[in-house]
């Protein structure tokens, strides 16, 4: 056998090992909550034991971030026909943060977990593990989605927005980052309040304030 014949099998069997991991990690989420998993739970879901899932992940939020992955990719098959209609790009962009806003606030603590992760190493690496353990999710994908409704980086994605808004002549380059940092912080400031409410929250109504205020301050920083 050569080498590299020897090396696709030790990748094939290791991404067939993390999808087990990932797999029963996504199945307790969806009927129990993201605070319901646990190392042992998702080991014993797997069929394997708990030191066995520390030789495929660093820890907790690295697997849990891939699981949550699973929930995530419904964003970007869903904004592309919410934004079909739009006449402009300020109406575009306020509707792809209307889509966002809807699927994230009904899963604040999944879209929390992918958008604002914790983790050892940057956010594209574990898109790109993601992927290789669910290659089909990707073909499904490419060359429909644009990459930016794929990105994972959140503060990137909202740069990506504005330049086309820059590009268009809605906003001066100068105002770049002023709109980013209030836009960003609008968005997660909303995402917390919704995550951590104890009580029930009118999440139309999150979502209607979150797209409003980003609306105003385009208007503010719109050129005349």
């Amino acid at each position: 056998m050569k080498v590299g014949e020897l090396m696709d099998k030790k990748e094939i069997q290791k991404n067939r090992v993390m999808s087990y991991f990932i797999d029963a990690a996504d199945e307790i989420i969806r009927e129990e909550g993201i605070q319901a998993v646990t190392i042992r739970r998702v080991s014993d879901m797997a069929g394997f034991n708990s030191a066995t899932l520390y030789n495929y992940f660093e820890n907790l939020d690295h697997l849990l971030f891939l699981a949550s992955m699973k929930t995530v990719k419904e964003y970007p098959q869903q904004v592309l026909d919410y934004i079909k209609d739009a006449k402009n790009i300020i109406e575009k962009n306020l509707l792809i943060w209307e889509c966002f806003c809807k699927l994230s606030f009904r899963r604040p603590k999944i879209y929390y977990r992918v958008f604002f992760p914790k983790l050892n190493r940057s956010t594209d690496k574990y898109v790109q593990e993601y992927y290789r353990v669910y290659p089909k999710d990707q073909v499904e994908l490419d060359g429909v989605i644009p990459d930016l409704l794929q990105a994972t980086d959140l503060n990137m994605r909202n740069h990506k927005i504005l330049e086309e808004g820059i590009a268009a002549g809605w906003f001066d380059e100068e105002n770049h980052e002023e709109i980013n940092d209030m836009t960003m912080l609008i968005y997660k400031g909303m995402l917390m309040r919704v995550m951590d409410s104890q009580e029930e929250i009118d999440l139309e109504d999150a979502v209607n304030k979150t797209v409003k205020y980003v609306s105003n301050i385009y208007a503010i920083y719109r050129k005349k």
